[in-house]
């Protein structure tokens, strides 16, 4: 990615960062899932790379509609033709992934697919062709797409705050490497990218649940077993119950813990840290929470020790943020124009 963006600058040209990041995290979500990124022999070129991300979004919004009523399956087959391929095209493509590292068989490397296609180790079974496809489809989707919009989110908000951006960078400036460990232990990294997911959680309607035998009583309110129960993360986290403010986005907010703001008589920036559920809870929860983590704090740490970032002449920050749309995962389709100029010295 620092390649094609110093391509980019050469040319003096704007960087989508829609199309970049897209096509970085799903290289670095395919090498870990499959061993190979998505270009080794099946996608050609970026252009390639972007159908397919395209063809994912649509991908997002069927899903966001089955998941809830599956009895409309039939119904969303029938969209017209053109969604149909494209829908189509995807699952063929992530389809071919697998299968293509299932022809190098088990054991060959230690990527995700090394254990789905092992047994399992209490019943023996090993998972179907179908699930395994399946299985592809959702890896591909899940472990890539969130990242990114993450990222896009991060960056938005960042360069609309000129002055966290600069705070940001002399802390990655000064820190003695970018390793995970030590990224892992910057205060103010951590910080933006918090507040970059409680303001837009990458899932903003969250999983749904099943209500268990007998029910259960959800907010003083009894709900009958095999109700399936949703909440909104998204509404959680902007409650003023629990976050002072909780429209602005403010990281200094997670610096601090609330028993130490509570003993200085100071608890305007936080509430409560346990209403934070971008990586959701429970045995629901993302299983890539610590890849994801490891994964944002590094490709921000990079690009802000070796550019400058600014938004680029004629974007419009406002209708971009309001292009985006909840359908499942938080959708960002519309192109993010960015310039980028080196640093003095290109850090590390």
């Amino acid at each position: 990615m620092i390649g094609v963006i110093d391509d980019h600058v050469k040319q003096k040209r704007n960087v989508d960062l829609c199309l970049q990041l897209g096509c970085f995290v799903y290289n670095t979500m395919c090498d870990m899932a499959f061993g190979a990124p998505a270009g080794t022999g099946l996608l050609k070129n970026q252009e390639e790379k972007h159908r397919i991300l395209t063809h994912m979004g649509r991908v997002v919004r069927q899903v966001g509609i089955v998941r809830n009523m599956p009895w409309l399956t039939p119904l969303v087959k029938a969209w017209p033709s053109t969604q149909r391929k494209e829908q189509s095209e995807f699952r063929d493509f992530t389809k071919s992934m697998f299968l293509r590292r299932r022809n190098q068989g088990f054991g060959s490397q230690l990527d995700v697919f090394h254990y789905l296609l092992g047994e399992d180790t209490e019943t023996g079974t090993r998972l179907t062709a179908a699930e395994l496809a399946a299985d592809s489809t959702l890896l591909v989707i899940t472990g890539s797409d969130t990242t990114r919009t993450v990222f896009l989110v991060f960056f938005l908000y960042m360069l609309k705050h000129p002055s966290y951006m600069e705070e940001l960078q002399a802390e990655l400036i000064a820190a003695p490497d970018l390793s995970p460990p030590t990224l892992a232990r910057l205060p103010y990294l951590n910080a933006c990218l918090q507040e970059t997911m409680r303001m837009q959680p990458p899932s903003p309607a969250n999983l749904q649940r099943m209500c268990p035998p007998g029910g259960a009583v959800i907010c003083g309110r009894h709900i009958p077993e095999g109700t399936k129960v949703r909440f909104s993360n998204y509404a959680i986290q902007r409650d003023e119950r629990y976050f002072h403010d909780p429209d602005e986005f403010r990281p200094q907010r997670w610096l601090r813990n609330a028993e130490e703001k509570l003993r200085e008589g100071e608890d305007t920036e936080r509430l409560n840290e346990k209403a934070f559920f971008s990586f959701l809870i429970g045995p629901g929860a993302c299983v890539a929470k610590n890849l994801a983590w490891m994964e944002m704090r590094l490709v921000v740490a990079t690009l802000l020790t070796s550019y400058d970032v600014a938004f680029a002449k004629g974007f419009d920050p406002v209708a971009f943020e309001a292009s985006w749309t909840d359908a499942y995962l938080l959708l960002i389709e519309d192109p993010f124009e960015v310039t980028f100029t080196p640093k003095a010295g290109r850090l590390r």
